[in-house]
């Protein structure tokens, strides 16, 4: 994705909702496609998401990658990596579609309606129930996330998420 591309993004900016057909296409939003290209990397999120690459931010994580000493990563980050890095090539048609294979389908739990939400270098496509959910979740344990931060440094995070967040993944 070109620097021009990310500075668009706002973190945890929704972009829309809409709703995959009985063939499991989704219409991009429009707003997005002309950042995105013809072609979009899907992969799965570390959560139960998928996550969306323009094929610039798909090279450029690419090359983030190549350059870790994969070794150096726990066994659980290595198997999050393998996971996160079997995409898929889609291309965009001319309807502004995608087709989300049903494996990817069913490991983000999709319904018919779904959720975009913009990050700095990807794209999360949520279930939007499942969304809803985990918004409600996080907004009424708020106050004890906010006084667990507080106390709290980096060795709180999962050895997980810490090397992933160190990665910038």
């Amino acid at each position: 994705m070109s620097q021009s591309a990310i500075k668009c993004y706002k973190v945890g900016n929704h972009v829309s909702e809409h709703k995959l057909d009985s063939k499991g296409r989704i219409v991009l939003p429009a707003k997005l496609r002309e950042k995105l290209g013809d072609v979009v990397y899907v992969t799965k999120g570390i959560e139960e998401y998928l996550a969306l690459y323009s094929k610039e931010a798909w090279s450029a994580l690419q090359e983030k990658i190549k350059g870790i000493s994969y070794f150096s990563l726990s066994s659980q980050t290595r198997n999050a990596l393998r996971i996160m890095m079997d995409e898929e090539e889609i291309n965009i048609d001319s309807a502004g579609r995608i087709l989300l294979p049903a494996e990817l389908r069913q490991y983000a739990r999709f319904g018919q309606d779904v959720k975009f939400i913009k990050l700095p270098t990807h794209i999360e496509i949520w279930d939007k129930q499942l969304w809803k959910d985990r918004e409600n979740f996080t907004l009424e344990n708020l106050s004890r996330l906010r006084k667990e931060k507080e106390s709290s440094t980096l060795e709180n995070l999962s050895e997980l998420e810490q090397e992933l967040k160190e990665l910038g993944i």
